[in-house]
Protein backbone atom coordinates (compact mmCIF):
# COMPACT_ATOMS: atom_id res chain seq x y z
CA UNK A 1 0.00 0.00 0.00
CA UNK A 2 2.52 2.45 0.80
CA UNK A 3 4.98 1.51 -2.45
CA UNK A 4 1.92 2.17 -4.37
CA UNK A 5 1.13 5.81 -2.68
CA UNK A 6 4.68 6.04 -3.30
CA UNK A 7 4.40 5.31 -6.87
CA UNK A 8 1.16 7.65 -7.44
CA UNK A 9 3.18 10.91 -5.90
CA UNK A 10 6.08 9.55 -7.96
CA UNK A 11 4.26 9.67 -11.25
CA UNK A 12 2.06 12.71 -10.31
CA UNK A 13 5.46 14.61 -9.94
CA UNK A 14 6.59 13.21 -13.05
CA UNK A 15 3.53 14.29 -15.00
CA UNK A 16 3.86 17.72 -13.39
CA UNK A 17 7.71 18.33 -14.50
CA UNK A 18 6.78 17.20 -17.92
CA UNK A 19 3.84 19.30 -18.27
CA UNK A 20 6.33 22.33 -17.05
CA UNK A 21 8.81 21.81 -19.63
CA UNK A 22 6.90 21.30 -22.56
CA UNK A 23 4.70 24.47 -21.51
CA UNK A 24 7.68 25.96 -21.54
CA UNK A 25 9.06 24.58 -24.68
CA UNK A 26 6.07 25.83 -26.41
CA UNK A 27 6.01 29.29 -24.76
CA UNK A 28 9.70 29.49 -25.81
CA UNK A 29 8.53 28.85 -29.51
CA UNK A 30 5.66 31.31 -29.25
CA UNK A 31 8.64 33.57 -27.94
CA UNK A 32 10.93 33.11 -30.38
CA UNK A 33 7.97 33.82 -33.19
CA UNK A 34 7.07 36.10 -31.96
CA UNK A 35 10.42 38.39 -31.84
CA UNK A 36 11.31 36.94 -34.80
CA UNK A 37 8.63 38.43 -37.01
CA UNK A 38 8.44 41.63 -34.91
CA UNK A 39 12.61 41.43 -35.54
CA UNK A 40 12.95 44.56 -38.76
CA UNK A 41 16.83 44.30 -38.16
Amino acid sequence: MLLNADNGIFVLYNIKMLLYSEINNFLGLIFKKYFCTNDYR
